[in-house]
């Protein structure tokens, strides 16, 4: 049970998007936009600089756009203030509500008073420099990119056949869903574009969304020269969007320094709590391709210790860097058909700001509330399936104060299969997909495999083996479950061939 005065509120909350021209003169580096979002969080408190003056804690979503030596300090050194402690996180969507209900979790124990969450990316500007062939006026020059592959990989065996990055990964778990729930191509697609075409409507009512023009359902579902298939069945509209210049703010307090700066009642939003966890970062490793066992073990927690269920949050927004994410949230959520699954508008249509677009939808998420939603949940993903918080919200306080977990749930325990990496002999594709080329051609297959005593490897069609791509982008025959064989390459690779 938490006191009454150490219950934490959300109070303020700030966002937006710059240089949606991409011109040199408009580009801002990430620290300023953070900055940016941070004042415009405490204007909308009504605090202003008050609040700010009593900053003990600044976490910073990670940028991964930029490389600065302390980006905290230089936050604060631009909003003029001196938090006792700060932090740069590591490289995860899940962070935002995570930082959120630590923060939240911290003030509810005595041991923080006022903390910000905010974070940035400036990629769009950053790429019209890089096009322009002129260095950044930045504070810092940027250091190594950052290494998604080997970081979501997990294994020298997962990148040596290019299970990197999460355009592969994520398409990978779209087939597999299709075939699970026993959906033709066409079925599915549309249901996916179906989803960001109404993603797309509620990105328009939003200043802070990157597109603000609403797509149809055949406009992201017809493959064209604009809309190029990236890694089937995804075309672009279908791919996050991290081209953007966007930042978002939160600052959240206990209700005694709430009330103590003046923060009108009906600006107060009650951080009921969450909870998090993650599933194996080797996507080898994972026990199915057409579900989350940490994701639904998140929700399953934050629901169950807030004492609700799914059918009374009146407000969600569901992580949706591809269709997929919000397609086994909302199926183990079992919610309603015509709910809307995002306050934001998606990463494709409202933006997708490196790790830090779910600070933006616990800000809309805010707004949902101050508007008159009893209950708001956030969830957020990272890496590839692979990290997960959900977070709860509330027009009034949770009846015991803060009740979120900071330990990390565990899903049921379940084997994965064994893995075999070098594969030889009879075969079937346990789930596939398929990157293009920028002529709409498919390019390399990337295909998970099961021999027929169970066990489970990765592999790609040979380069020169056109007939096995075309078969696996078959719209009118399923390839998950279809039958083959697989050989190891003398480069180390499984070559997989359709029968």
């Amino acid at each position: 049970m938490t006191a009454d005065g150490r219950l934490p509120v959300i109070v303020g909350v700030g966002q937006l998007r710059s240089n949606r021209d991409k011109t040199l003169d408009g580009a801002r580096e990430p620290a300023d936009l953070i900055a940016d979002a941070v004042r415009r969080a405490a204007a909308d408190s009504g605090a202003a600089d008050a609040v700010l003056a009593r900053t003990q804690r600044l976490d910073l979503v990670r940028v991964i756009c930029w490389d600065y030596e302390d980006l905290p300090g230089e936050v604060s050194r631009r909003l003029g203030i001196s938090p006792t402690e700060t932090d740069h996180s590591d490289i995860g969507g899940n962070r935002p509500p995570k930082l959120v209900d630590l923060a939240a979790a911290r003030i509810a124990a005595g041991e923080l008073d006022v903390a910000v969450v905010a974070g940035s990316e400036a990629a769009a500007s950053l790429g019209a420099f890089l096009k322009a062939g002129v260095e950044p006026p930045w504070l810092m020059r940027p250091g190594g990119p950052v290494r998604f592959a080997r970081e979501i990989a997990g294994s020298e065996y997962g990148i040596r056949h290019r299970l990197t990055r999460p355009i592969r990964g994520y398409a990978l778990y779209e087939n597999a869903l299709r075939a699970a729930l026993g959906q033709t191509f066409a079925d599915s697609q549309r249901a996916s574009a179906q989803l960001y075409a109404r993603f797309s409507e509620i990105a328009a009512s939003h200043e802070a969304a990157w597109n603000r023009t609403p797509m149809s359902t055949d406009e992201i579902a017809t493959v064209s020269p604009k809309n190029r298939m990236i890694c089937f069945p995804y075309p672009l509209l279908m791919n996050a969007l991290a081209a953007v210049d966007q930042a978002a703010a939160v600052i959240i307090t206990s209700l005694d320094a709430a009330r103590e700066l003046g923060v009108a009642a009906e600006r107060l939003v009650y951080v009921w709590g969450g909870a998090g966890g993650a599933d194996s970062r080797d996507l080898l490793d994972r026990t199915s391709y057409s579900r989350a066992p940490a994701m639904e073990a998140a929700f399953d927690a934050t629901l169950a210790q807030a004492g609700i269920e799914a059918a009374d949050l009146e407000a969600v927004d569901l992580y949706s860097c591809f269709p997929v994410v919000p397609k086994l949230a909302a199926a183990h959520l079992t919610l309603p058909a015509d709910m809307p699954l995002t306050l934001t508008g998606g990463l494709t249509a409202f933006g997708g700001p490196g790790n830090n677009y779910s600070t933006h939808a616990i800000a809309n998420a805010v707004g949902a509330i101050r508007g008159g939603a009893a209950t708001a949940l956030v969830y957020g993903n990272g890496e590839i399936v692979t990290k997960h918080h959900a977070i709860l919200l509330g027009g009034s306080p949770h009846p015991d104060g803060h009740v979120g977990r900071l330990d990390p749930v565990s899903p049921p325990t379940e084997a994965p299969p064994s893995i075999v990496e070098h594969a030889s002999g009879d075969a079937s594709v346990e789930t596939f997909t398929v990157e293009y080329n920028r002529e709409g051609e498919p390019l390399r297959a990337v295909i998970i495999g099961r021999l027929t005593d169970g066990s489970r490897f990765v592999a790609n069609a040979a380069d020169d083996d056109h007939a096995t791509l075309a078969t696996l982008v078959d719209q009118q025959r399923e390839s998950i479950g279809r039958a083959g064989r697989v050989a190891s390459a003398d480069d180390g690779r499984n070559l997989f061939r359709l029968g």
